[in-house]
């Protein structure tokens, strides 16, 4: 039986960190995947010889300080990670009824674009950007000046986005606007997303959002190779079936299928909380934890479409398109958000739905029951509702761009494992407070886009989780040598 210093469960883009920056501390890593790759989500694929990239799509945080490439220098990926930059006057177009808005990145630039689109609400525009400033300026992560561990209590504010945006007088239209943008980008809507919530995910955004070069198989090839060099045991096709703890509720290894057992003095758990839930013996956890984390809500979950495309549409070049226009309240028929691919890919487009509860529900029944000809007719379904929107946004691409595949959440799942196929993990709302890194169980630690979403968030929770195995403050200094 091999014994590690810590076992990481989950090889994406927060296991990957996790066990990347043990090894750099010296410590002997174990990373347990069950699908049969690094980053099964972030890695692309080909169709028909063109690249489809299937969970990694843009990212903030790649202006010079910024969080992901500061990360990418202590990583030593500066000179594998070529980040291409979106148009710093538009990166994210978002489309109503009757207007459409170009976000720009750049804190002044989104200060001055929100008060010439919206004067009446200028004060409500500078408190709003206020909050965002104060409330990153003042937490480690994204301000390397101050100590590790920096955290501004007093200006959490819990309120939700929406309800934070009305009572500070901001249009009904602002709201919309600023309410939407994040829906897509990290899964959760404007009457449920804290406000602080939402300061963290769209700050890094908001100050330089870009592309890689090659997408998300930028990221893979370049943590699989640094992770090879830090000497750290990879274990793909490797599903973890427990969680041994012993009599003093600690824990000691896992078993993986197979019959397989692994002994570790620490573990870090990046897998969503209901799927961590079905590993752990059901007296490992209190009760109380077991009916909270149960009882969280899931983000948006997504089909996504990929088209091969004679010419892209000028506009798509470097920056993606959000439209809102519901057929009907509450419907998500047409909510969508079409992309370019890769920076290097010339001829190839995405169009990425949220899907309803009740086609999950239809979608994993049907799975469940093998019915191959009603899974088709359900991604025909989307389909034809991806053509729909672009086509109605694009009609000069009609007869010149084709669907090459079409992934749907039960696709999703069978990479990840995420159950029905969420694709943030647990909805970012004020339950958020029922989790945090340290799990209520001695040496088990949390990580993972259910505690913040997106690849730059993932990652950031695995530097916290880590903080509680090795020393903080010394991976703390080194990183601050890297801005």
């Amino acid at each position: 039986m091999k014994k590690y210093d810590c076992i990481v469960i989950g090889a994406g883009a927060s296991g990957c960190t996790a066990a990347l920056l043990l090894a750099k501390c010296g410590k002997k890593v174990a990373l347990v995947e069950s699908h049969h790759t690094l980053m099964p989500l972030l890695k692309r694929f080909k169709r028909q010889g063109f690249w489809c990239d299937p969970g990694f799509h843009y990212t903030g945080g790649l202006h010079e300080d910024g969080k992901m490439n500061v990360f990418m220098r202590y990583f030593g990926m500066d000179d594998l990670i070529k980040p291409v930059m979106m148009d710093p006057d538009g990166f994210d177009a978002i489309r109503f009824k009757d207007r459409e808005y170009a976000i720009p990145w750049g804190m002044d630039r989104l200060h001055d674009y929100l008060c010439s689109e919206f004067p009446k609400s200028k004060p409500a525009i500078e408190k709003y950007l206020t909050y965002f400033h104060d409330l990153n300026m003042h937490t480690a992560f994204t301000n390397y000046d101050l100590p590790y561990g920096s955290y501004p209590e007093d200006l959490i504010e819990s309120k939700s986005l929406y309800r934070y945006l009305r009572e500070n007088g901001a249009e009904k239209e602002l709201i919309q606007l600023l309410g939407t943008h994040g829906y897509i980008v990290y899964g959760a809507d404007m009457t449920s997303v804290p406000t602080f919530m939402n300061a963290y995910i769209m700050w890094s955004f908001y100050n330089g959002t870009g592309n890689l070069v090659h997408g998300g198989d930028a990221l893979h090839d370049a943590f699989s190779k640094r992770l090879t060099e830090e000497g750290v045991d990879i274990l793909l096709k490797s599903p973890v079936t427990e969680i041994n703890i012993d009599s003093s509720r600690r824990v000691k290894g896992v078993e993986i299928a197979g019959e397989m057992r692994l002994e570790c003095d620490h573990c870090i758990s990046t897998v969503h909380p209901h799927k961590l839930l079905d590993i752990f013996p059901q007296k490992g956890i209190k009760p109380a934890f077991r009916k909270r984390v149960q009882a969280m809500e899931n983000s948006l979950s997504f089909a996504t479409i990929f088209y091969k495309c004679e010419n892209i549409p000028e506009s798509l070049k470097r920056r993606n398109l959000y439209e809102y226009l519901p057929e009907r309240r509450g419907s998500l028929e047409g909510i969508h958000a079409i992309m370019k691919t890769s920076p290097e890919e010339r001829n190839a487009l995405t169009v990425i739905l949220p899907v309803a509860e009740k086609e999950i529900d239809d979608l994993f029944a049907i799975d469940r029951n093998i019915d191959m000809e009603k899974y088709q007719t359900m991604k025909q379904s989307f389909a034809e509702r991806a053509d729909r929107a672009l086509f109605g946004r694009f009609p000069e691409l009609r007869g010149h761009a084709e669907i090459i595949d079409v992934s749907t959440p039960v696709t999703y799942n069978r990479y990840t494992g995420t159950p029905r196929g969420t694709a943030y993990g647990l909805k970012q709302t004020n339950q958020y407070f029922a989790l945090s890194s340290r799990a209520p169980v001695q040496g088990l630690y949390l990580a993972g886009q259910s505690l913040n979403p997106g690849v730059l968030g993932a990652i950031v929770t695995s530097f916290i989780a880590t903080g509680f195995i090795v020393d903080p403050e010394t991976i703390w200094k080194e990183i601050r040598k890297c801005r």
